[in-house]
C-alpha cells in the first residue's frame, strides 16, 4: 500500500515537471517564431510611384541586418529608400540588376528594437499596377548585438503590389477647357 502511494506521488511529480517542461518549450517555440520582417502589400495605380514599407516585429537587441529583396523589373524600377527609422539611420543599400534586387545592410554595436513598426520604405516607379517583392531568404540574416552575435530566426513575409482604384469622395465641379489642353479638378 505504501509502495503504491510512493509510486503515485512520484508519477504526479514527474507529470508536473513534464507539464512545466512542455510549457517552457512552448513559450520558447512561440518566442522564436514571433520575430518577423515583412514587406507591405500596397495598392498602386499604373504609371505612378509607390513607397513599400519593410516592417519589423518582435525584434529586440538587433545589431546587424542583411536583406535581399527581389522584384520584377518589367513592372517597377527601384528609386530610393525613404522614411528610414532613426535607429538604423546609417543603413546602406545597393541596387543590383541580375536578378533585379535591392540589398540592405546595417550594423551597430548597440542593439536596436523593432517591437512592431516600419523599419524603412522602398520607393519604386511603377509601370504596371501589380508585382511581387520577395525576400531572397538564403541571403537574408538578422543578428543580435551580442558578442559573439547570434543569428535570429526570423520569419520573412513577402509583399505584393496590387491594382488600386482611386477613391473619389465628391463629384468634381464642372469646368470648360479648350480641346487638347489639361484640366485639373479641385
Amino acid at each position: 500500500m505504501i509502495t503504491i502511494h510512493i509510486v503515485t506521488s512520484i508519477l504526479r511529480i514527474i507529470s508536473r515537471v513534464s507539464a512545466l517542461q512542455v510549457i517552457l518549450l512552448f513559450a520558447n517555440f512561440v518566442s522564436l517564431h514571433a520575430q518577423v520582417i515583412s514587406i507591405g502589400n500596397v495598392g498602386v495605380c499604373s504609371e505612378s510611384s509607390v513607397s513599400v514599407p519593410i516592417n519589423g516585429s518582435g525584434l529586440s537587441n538587433i545589431g546587424a541586418i542583411t536583406l535581399y529583396i527581389q522584384y520584377d523589373s518589367t513592372t517597377m524600377t527601384f528609386l530610393s529608400l525613404e522614411d528610414v527609422d532613426p535607429q538604423i539611420s546609417q543603413v546602406m543599400h545597393n541596387h543590383l540588376s541580375n536578378p533585379p534586387r535591392v540589398t540592405i545592410v546595417w550594423s551597430k554595436t548597440t542593439g536596436v528594437n523593432f517591437p512592431s513598426n516600419t523599419m524603412l520604405k522602398l520607393k519604386f516607379a511603377v509601370t504596371s499596377p501589380s508585382g511581387n517583392l520577395n525576400f531572397m531568404r538564403q541571403y537574408c540574416e538578422i543578428a543580435t548585438s551580442d558578442l559573439p552575435p547570434v543569428v535570429v530566426p526570423v520569419e520573412y513575409v513577402d509583399g505584393v503590389l496590387f491594382p488600386s482604384i482611386p477613391l473619389v469622395t465628391a463629384n468634381p465641379e464642372n469646368k470648360t477647357i479648350q480641346s487638347q489642353s489639361n484640366a485639373q479638378f479641385d
